[in-house]
């Protein structure tokens, strides 16, 4: 994940799955996901757990997410999708606008089906550049429905 200038983020949690930073200047919320596979869906339960505490903590008004998940290889089985369909709103309910960026035509593709399950609506890219100016371009207005 590139950043737009160079000051260090301010880490608000980090696990070996997940790196969830904060760029103030931004009011942008940062989540990278690692390469680092769940070895249990009890233990992506409970990363995405501690990931949604800090999120209550710190406070989603006026705030965008950006989820960067292209490093991990996708997972689809029906287990984890039941996991993450769970996990999702609690997750990024409350973002003024969620981008994420993808690797593959498959991610794009897993995310917009995810939307039919919690509504949710999120910019999806591999293009980090372009999902940064989306995401500051619509800072302080909801996104738009679709």
């Amino acid at each position: 994940m590139s950043r737009p200038d160079d000051t260090d983020p301010r880490i608000l949690y980090q696990d070996p799955y997940v790196t969830v930073y904060l760029e103030e200047e931004e009011r942008l919320v940062v989540l990278v996901r690692t390469s680092c596979q769940f070895p249990s869906i009890a233990a992506l339960q409970g990363c995405y757990r501690s990931v949604i505490q800090v999120y209550d903590k710190l406070g989603r008004s006026g705030r965008s997410l950006l989820v960067d998940s292209r490093a991990p290889t996708g997972r689809n089985d029906p287990e984890y999708e039941r996991a993450m369909f769970a996990l999702l709103p609690a997750m990024d309910r409350g973002f003024e606008r969620i981008g994420v960026l993808v690797q593959t035509a498959v991610g794009k593709l897993q995310f917009r089906r995810w939307k039919g399950v919690d509504g949710i609506e999120r910019i999806i890219s591999s293009d980090e550049v372009q999902l940064r100016e989306q995401l500051r371009a619509g800072a302080g207005r909801p996104a738009p429905r679709r």
